[in-house]
Protein backbone atom coordinates (compact mmCIF):
# COMPACT_ATOMS: atom_id res chain seq x y z
CA UNK A 1 0.00 0.00 0.00
CA UNK A 2 1.40 3.36 -1.11
CA UNK A 3 0.15 6.11 1.19
CA UNK A 4 0.15 9.86 0.65
CA UNK A 5 -0.21 12.03 3.77
CA UNK A 6 -1.81 15.46 3.28
CA UNK A 7 -1.25 17.72 6.29
CA UNK A 8 -3.45 20.72 7.07
CA UNK A 9 -0.67 22.86 8.56
CA UNK A 10 -2.80 25.38 10.45
CA UNK A 11 -5.13 22.77 11.87
CA UNK A 12 -2.07 20.90 13.14
CA UNK A 13 -0.40 24.11 14.37
CA UNK A 14 -3.34 25.08 16.57
CA UNK A 15 -3.41 21.55 17.93
CA UNK A 16 0.27 21.89 18.85
CA UNK A 17 -0.53 25.16 20.61
CA UNK A 18 -3.29 23.46 22.60
CA UNK A 19 -0.97 20.69 23.75
CA UNK A 20 1.79 23.18 24.48
CA UNK A 21 -0.58 25.25 26.66
CA UNK A 22 -1.66 22.12 28.50
CA UNK A 23 1.80 20.62 29.11
CA UNK A 24 3.85 23.84 29.22
CA UNK A 25 6.36 22.34 26.81
CA UNK A 26 7.24 23.50 23.28
CA UNK A 27 6.22 20.96 20.63
CA UNK A 28 6.07 23.19 17.53
CA UNK A 29 9.44 21.86 16.28
CA UNK A 30 7.53 18.77 15.13
CA UNK A 31 9.08 16.21 12.79
CA UNK A 32 5.98 15.49 10.71
CA UNK A 33 7.51 12.62 8.73
CA UNK A 34 8.55 10.88 11.93
CA UNK A 35 5.05 11.42 13.38
CA UNK A 36 3.36 9.99 10.27
CA UNK A 37 5.74 7.03 10.25
CA UNK A 38 4.78 6.26 13.84
CA UNK A 39 1.20 5.56 12.67
CA UNK A 40 2.07 3.55 9.54
CA UNK A 41 1.40 0.20 11.26
CA UNK A 42 -2.26 1.28 11.61
CA UNK A 43 -2.67 0.80 7.84
CA UNK A 44 -1.62 -2.82 7.65
CA UNK A 45 1.32 -4.89 6.61
CA UNK A 46 3.30 -3.56 3.65
CA UNK A 47 2.04 0.01 4.04
CA UNK A 48 4.63 2.67 3.25
CA UNK A 49 4.69 6.43 2.85
CA UNK A 50 5.05 7.52 -0.76
CA UNK A 51 4.79 11.27 -0.17
CA UNK A 52 3.87 13.86 2.45
CA UNK A 53 2.40 17.24 1.53
CA UNK A 54 2.29 20.09 4.05
CA UNK A 55 -0.25 22.86 3.37
CA UNK A 56 0.10 26.20 5.11
CA UNK A 57 0.52 29.97 4.57
CA UNK A 58 2.81 32.69 5.89
CA UNK A 59 0.95 34.89 8.39
CA UNK A 60 2.40 38.16 7.06
CA UNK A 61 -0.47 40.16 8.55
CA UNK A 62 0.92 39.46 12.03
CA UNK A 63 3.99 41.49 11.08
CA UNK A 64 1.87 44.27 9.59
CA UNK A 65 -0.17 44.67 12.75
CA UNK A 66 2.97 44.22 14.89
CA UNK A 67 1.56 41.33 16.86
CA UNK A 68 4.48 39.05 16.18
CA UNK A 69 7.29 40.43 13.99
CA UNK A 70 9.24 37.16 13.99
CA UNK A 71 6.39 34.86 12.96
CA UNK A 72 7.49 34.59 9.32
CA UNK A 73 11.12 33.87 10.20
CA UNK A 74 10.10 31.05 12.54
CA UNK A 75 7.74 29.55 9.99
CA UNK A 76 10.34 29.72 7.22
CA UNK A 77 12.88 28.06 9.50
CA UNK A 78 10.39 25.29 10.26
CA UNK A 79 9.65 24.79 6.55
CA UNK A 80 13.38 24.44 5.87
CA UNK A 81 13.49 21.77 8.58
CA UNK A 82 10.56 19.91 7.00
CA UNK A 83 12.26 20.00 3.60
CA UNK A 84 15.24 18.07 5.02
CA UNK A 85 12.83 15.12 5.39
CA UNK A 86 11.63 15.48 1.77
CA UNK A 87 8.21 16.85 2.65
CA UNK A 88 6.46 18.74 -0.17
CA UNK A 89 5.51 22.29 0.85
CA UNK A 90 2.30 23.80 -0.52
CA UNK A 91 1.80 27.45 0.52
CA UNK A 92 -1.45 29.41 0.31
CA UNK A 93 -2.23 32.97 1.36
CA UNK A 94 -4.07 35.05 3.95
CA UNK A 95 -6.67 37.52 2.67
CA UNK A 96 -8.31 40.49 4.32
CA UNK A 97 -11.83 39.85 5.55
CA UNK A 98 -14.18 42.59 6.75
CA UNK A 99 -17.06 42.16 9.15
CA UNK A 100 -19.42 44.51 10.93
CA UNK A 101 -19.52 44.76 14.71
CA UNK A 102 -23.18 44.86 15.75
CA UNK A 103 -22.31 46.52 19.05
CA UNK A 104 -20.33 49.51 17.82
CA UNK A 105 -21.32 49.26 14.11
CA UNK A 106 -17.73 49.60 13.01
CA UNK A 107 -16.29 47.67 10.09
CA UNK A 108 -13.55 45.39 11.43
CA UNK A 109 -10.66 44.01 9.42
CA UNK A 110 -9.54 40.44 9.99
CA UNK A 111 -7.48 37.92 8.05
CA UNK A 112 -8.50 34.50 6.81
CA UNK A 113 -6.37 31.72 5.41
CA UNK A 114 -7.40 30.96 1.84
CA UNK A 115 -6.74 28.18 -0.67
CA UNK A 116 -5.69 25.44 1.76
CA UNK A 117 -8.87 23.33 1.60
CA UNK A 118 -9.04 23.66 -2.18
CA UNK A 119 -5.32 22.85 -2.49
CA UNK A 120 -5.69 19.72 -0.34
CA UNK A 121 -8.73 18.59 -2.33
CA UNK A 122 -6.92 19.20 -5.64
CA UNK A 123 -3.90 17.23 -4.43
CA UNK A 124 -6.12 14.27 -3.49
CA UNK A 125 -7.44 14.10 -7.06
CA UNK A 126 -3.97 14.60 -8.53
CA UNK A 127 -2.36 11.81 -6.49
CA UNK A 128 -5.10 9.30 -7.33
CA UNK A 129 -5.42 10.35 -10.97
CA UNK A 130 -1.67 10.03 -11.58
CA UNK A 131 -1.62 6.74 -9.61
CA UNK A 132 1.13 8.10 -7.36
CA UNK A 133 -0.59 6.54 -4.35
CA UNK A 134 -3.40 4.09 -3.75
CA UNK A 135 -4.33 5.38 -0.29
CA UNK A 136 -4.52 8.86 1.22
CA UNK A 137 -4.42 9.93 4.86
CA UNK A 138 -5.53 13.44 5.76
CA UNK A 139 -4.04 15.05 8.87
CA UNK A 140 -6.84 17.45 9.77
CA UNK A 141 -10.00 17.94 11.76
CA UNK A 142 -11.65 20.18 9.16
CA UNK A 143 -14.90 18.71 7.79
CA UNK A 144 -14.83 20.99 4.72
CA UNK A 145 -12.93 18.20 2.95
CA UNK A 146 -15.74 15.64 3.22
CA UNK A 147 -17.28 16.47 -0.22
CA UNK A 148 -13.86 15.96 -1.86
CA UNK A 149 -13.43 12.66 0.00
CA UNK A 150 -16.80 11.39 -1.20
CA UNK A 151 -16.08 12.33 -4.82
CA UNK A 152 -12.55 10.88 -4.77
CA UNK A 153 -13.81 7.58 -3.40
CA UNK A 154 -16.56 7.44 -6.01
CA UNK A 155 -14.24 8.19 -8.95
CA UNK A 156 -11.15 6.20 -8.00
CA UNK A 157 -12.47 3.47 -5.69
CA UNK A 158 -9.57 4.12 -3.29
CA UNK A 159 -9.55 4.36 0.48
CA UNK A 160 -9.00 7.56 2.45
CA UNK A 161 -8.37 7.88 6.18
CA UNK A 162 -8.10 10.78 8.57
CA UNK A 163 -5.54 11.33 11.32
CA UNK A 164 -7.04 13.83 13.75
CA UNK A 165 -4.57 16.19 15.44
CA UNK A 166 -4.69 16.33 19.25
CA UNK A 167 -8.05 17.70 20.51
CA UNK A 168 -9.50 17.67 16.99
CA UNK A 169 -12.06 15.12 15.84
CA UNK A 170 -15.42 14.99 14.14
CA UNK A 171 -17.88 12.12 13.93
CA UNK A 172 -19.01 13.38 10.52
CA UNK A 173 -15.88 11.79 9.03
CA UNK A 174 -16.55 8.27 10.30
CA UNK A 175 -18.96 7.13 7.60
CA UNK A 176 -16.77 8.49 4.80
CA UNK A 177 -13.28 7.20 5.71
CA UNK A 178 -11.67 3.80 6.12
CA UNK A 179 -10.04 4.80 9.42
CA UNK A 180 -10.35 7.72 11.82
CA UNK A 181 -7.37 7.86 14.18
CA UNK A 182 -6.76 10.39 16.95
CA UNK A 183 -3.20 11.61 17.52
CA UNK A 184 -2.27 11.39 21.17
CA UNK A 185 -0.59 14.51 22.48
CA UNK A 186 2.45 12.68 23.81
CA UNK A 187 3.34 11.73 20.23
CA UNK A 188 4.15 15.38 19.63
CA UNK A 189 6.79 15.20 22.36
CA UNK A 190 8.27 11.97 21.00
CA UNK A 191 8.62 13.20 17.42
CA UNK A 192 10.54 16.46 17.64
CA UNK A 193 13.44 17.49 15.43
CA UNK A 194 16.85 17.76 17.05
CA UNK A 195 17.65 21.35 18.14
CA UNK A 196 20.07 21.62 15.19
CA UNK A 197 19.58 19.96 11.80
CA UNK A 198 22.03 19.79 8.91
CA UNK A 199 20.45 20.36 5.49
CA UNK A 200 21.77 18.60 2.36
CA UNK A 201 23.53 21.87 1.46
CA UNK A 202 25.48 21.61 4.71
CA UNK A 203 23.63 24.57 6.25
CA UNK A 204 22.67 24.26 9.91
CA UNK A 205 18.99 24.81 10.73
CA UNK A 206 18.37 25.70 14.37
CA UNK A 207 15.17 25.53 16.37
CA UNK A 208 13.87 29.08 17.07
CA UNK A 209 14.78 30.25 20.56
CA UNK A 210 11.29 31.51 21.37
CA UNK A 211 8.06 30.15 19.96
Amino acid sequence: MRIGFLVDGFNLYHSLKDYQAFKKICVKWLDIRSLCNSYISEFGRGAKITSIHYFSAHARHRIEIKKDPNVINRHQTYIRALKTTKINIELGIFKEKYSKCYRCYKCLKNFEEKETDVAIAAKMFELFHNEEVNYITLVTGDTDLIPAIKTCKSLYKKDISVLFPYKRSNDAYKKHVAKAIKIKGDRYEKHQFLPSITASSGKIIKKPKSW
